[in-house]
């Protein structure tokens, strides 16, 4: 069987486009996979940044006997527990971005509601986490 040379050109240009559109396939799937695993680092880490805030928030209250007045009062407030030395920070890290705003791992503020104690994040999806 002889093979003309017009079909060994459209043999040669469809391996090219089936090796050019896998290339292609790849970058993407690479480019997807990386903004999935950020987006699932951004979930855990707000995750633990509503523990870590809520836990400070009853900390504060058994401290003190009443909810902080706004999360910055939180953060800037220390107690000290008898017979030792130390004075601690209620929120020893706190989550701040630019103008002391507290902010979560998507950019958008926390709010804080100081009748209940409950902090939230405002980000689409997130708002009852």
């Amino acid at each position: 069987m002889v093979i003309s040379l017009g079909m060994q050109r459209t043999r040669i240009v469809i391996q090219r486009l089936f090796l050019i559109g896998v290339a292609m396939i790849s970058i993407f799937l690479f480019i997807a996979s990386i903004h999935f695993e950020r987006e699932v680092q951004n979930q855990k880490t707000l995750f633990y940044q509503l523990q870590l805030l809520r836990t400070s928030i009853q900390l504060f209250k058994a401290v003190m006997h009443r909810n902080p007045g706004s999360l910055e009062e939180l953060a800037s407030l220390e107690y000290q527990f008898p017979d030792e030395v130390i004075m601690r920070r209620f929120l020893e890290y706190p989550v701040f971005v630019g103008d002391k705003q507290f902010t979560d791992p998507f950019g958008d503020p926390y709010t804080y509601d100081p009748q209940t104690g409950w902090v939230r994040s405002i980000s689409g999806g997130y708002e009852f986490w």
